[in-house]
């Protein structure tokens, strides 16, 4: 008969974690308990597990296999039937090409002047046909952008060059080169004249413009001699000279040869040594030009020459060589 201490007993083992057959052999050794005692105490403390204990277990395998045998026959039987369909595709497709070869072979032995011409034929057949769908298909119109550009004027580029000034100096002395060999003033606007660079001097002259310049203008390089606006000098009309100028192409300069007073000559001008060449420029321009030119106004200005100084000088001079 099983007692509440047995009971007791029992769930304190098994929550130490011994196993029930540990237990039972504590019972049956040392407790002095029977069998039927030890279970009946156990299905007390453990109504569910022992029965569970006590089901045999049951096998699933006859219950897949069934399930499972219906599919593989199935697959197998399809397998099968594939594997004799493709034995039998090979056989039936070298008699199919056989027998389309010999087709062929007769068919161009037969008729041999037709396949000549086939590809010609074709090829004009496939042509109208292009042809007539390219009618067909609607051509896209193609928009060009039409671009506006502004048009901006342009500014044009004014370089401003400072003349370089090359001082003052005295009216050179024909007779005594020596006197102005030297001379820096003339040297500055002979090297100026020589290199086409934009400069002004001052000669003293009592008589002659005494404002000398060299000026690029356009691409063609030029001297200019004036009178100065305070200048008091007046011609034989008496009318003043003040502003008064002449300018010429550099290119129409020569050297006065005065060796024979009654024979003058006019050379190239000097371009081997600057003080000359300035000294030329100067004298040409006030005296040469006119008398190389017989004080033709018309010959002067074909040159390339301008200004007021040609007109007041050859009025004078047509003054002093008429009679009185």
């Amino acid at each position: 008969m099983i007692t509440q201490e047995l009971i007791a007993y029992i769930k304190s083992e098994l929550n130490k974690g011994k196993t029930r057959e540990e237990i039972r052999v504590i019972l049956l050794r040392g407790g002095g308990w029977s069998e039927a005692d030890i279970s009946e105490a156990f299905r007390t403390v453990m109504p569910l597990s022992d029965a569970v204990l006590n089901m045999e277990p049951v096998s699933m395998a006859p219950i897949i296999a069934s399930s499972i045998s219906p599919i593989i026959k199935a697959s197998l039987m399809s397998s099968s039937r594939a594997e004799k369909s493709t034995h039998k595709m090979p056989w039936i497709a070298i008699v199919l090409a056989v027998l389309f070869g010999a087709f062929l072979f007769v068919a161009f032995y037969f008729y041999r002047p037709q396949n000549a011409i086939l590809p010609s034929k074709m090829t004009e057949i496939f042509n109208s046909i292009m042809i007539r769908v390219n009618n067909l298909v609607p051509k896209k119109e193609t928009i060009h952008p039409v671009v506006v550009t502004e048009e901006i004027p342009k500014t044009p580029v004014v370089v401003v060059t400072t003349p370089i000034n090359c001082g003052i100096t005295n009216s050179p002395d024909r007779k005594n080169p020596s006197s102005y060999l030297t001379d820096n003033a003339l040297k500055c606007l002979g090297v100026s004249a020589l290199n086409c660079i934009n400069a002004e001097g001052t000669i003293n002259d009592t008589l002659f413009p005494t404002s000398f310049k060299i000026i690029d203008k356009d691409n063609v390089c030029k001297f200019e001699l004036s009178y100065k606006e305070d200048s008091a000098l007046v011609d034989v009309q008496g009318k003043k000279l003040a502003l008064r100028n002449v300018s010429c192409p550099l290119s129409v300069v020569k050297t006065i040869d005065e060796t024979d007073p009654k024979n003058i000559l006019f050379k190239t001008a000097n371009v081997n040594n600057p003080v000359v060449y300035a000294t030329d420029i100067y004298f040409y321009g006030t005296l040469g030009l006119f008398m190389e030119n017989n004080f033709d106004q018309n010959k002067i200005e074909r040159l390339g020459c301008n200004g007021t100084f040609i007109g007041s000088m050859i009025e004078s001079y047509k003054l002093m060589k008429s009679p009185i």
